[in-house]
């Protein structure tokens, strides 16, 4: 079964690495969001006991997906990639699906085949067990397949989380809870052109084509600039380079003196308007369309 998932998702990937320069980012994120995720996530709660070789497999099948949204390269650590794209890996995806499953088990709005299968109260078994009263019993295990499987996994999830959000009825509280570590994708990200937007992308994941990028990239043996700067780094190019003077008066200078900082540059501020930091990103998205150095 995981075998024929990670068929038809790589197909559909190859569809679209094809639109990678062609498409915006929104519009890739949305086509992947809607043609691929559905995949992955169909019946995950059952195989989720898979073994970790067919897990991986799907996991890069995965990343391979939001490589192409991104316009990243290969080699880029994970986590980052995981943090800009505000996607969560497919595992823990598997898990929030889990749980939310439980919980309309627990609450009665599934079918009864399903709520017949929760394991009992702890309290049911002890009086005086009080502490953590909605805690449910383990069902003995023998094997590690069947540990890993839908009952026995899921309620040590269950148990694990607050004794709020076990009492809540509500779903969306749930759903909030288990999403509240996620990264939540700047609207500015979005803005500019295709180019403008892999090139600005990869030099936030310090992934670029600069020298600098490129010597970790273990793809050129000297990190220096062709001006003489020993080191070709992002803020060196977009803020010191000599050879981009010129254009740098007519884009980035003309941003107010506190945006014109490598962090602002390349990630915006959350304390701005989305309109001010939609200017910081067009200006310099205009700065890299006029230097040609990408």
């Amino acid at each position: 079964h995981i075998r024929s998932i990670a068929s038809k998702v790589n197909l559909l990937i190859s569809c679209l690495r094809s639109c990678k320069y062609r498409l915006t980012r929104k519009t890739l994120e949305t086509m992947y969001k809607s043609f691929i995720l559905p995949h992955f996530d169909y019946a995950d709660v059952v195989w989720d006991n898979c073994t970790d070789k067919l897990s991986n497999m799907l996991e890069n099948l995965h990343l391979e997906g939001i490589r192409i949204i991104l316009g990243a390269v290969r080699g880029t650590s994970h986590q980052k990639l995981y943090e800009e794209s505000g996607f969560c890996t497919l595992k823990e995806r598997r898990r929030r699906h889990k749980l939310i499953l439980f919980h309309k088990m627990v609450n009665g709005v599934c079918p009864d085949y399903l709520s017949d299968l929760l394991p009992p109260l702890v309290s049911t078994r002890n009086p005086y067990h009080r502490r953590r009263p909605l805690e449910r019993v383990i069902p003995p295990h023998k094997t590690d397949i069947y540990q890993k499987s839908f009952i026995p996994s899921t309620t040590m999830l269950w148990n694990s989380i607050p004794e709020n959000i076990k009492q809540s009825t509500s779903i969306s509280e749930l759903k909030r809870y288990l999403s509240i570590s996620d990264t939540t994708v700047p609207p500015y990200y979005y803005k500019g052109k295709r180019k403008e937007q892999i090139t600005h992308c990869r030099l936030r994941l310090e992934m670029s084509n600069l020298n600098y990028d490129l010597k970790k990239r273990h793809l050129t043996a000297d990190p220096a600039c062709t001006c003489g700067y020993p080191y070709e780094t992002a803020e060196h190019y977009l803020l010191y380079c000599p050879k981009y003077t010129v254009i740098r008066k007519g884009t980035i200078s003309t941003l107010h003196n506190s945006h014109t900082n490598i962090d602002t540059l390349l990630r915006g501020n959350s304390n701005l308007q989305q309109q001010e930091n939609e200017n910081i990103f067009a200006t310099v998205h205009e700065f890299i369309n006029q230097t040609c150095r990408f």
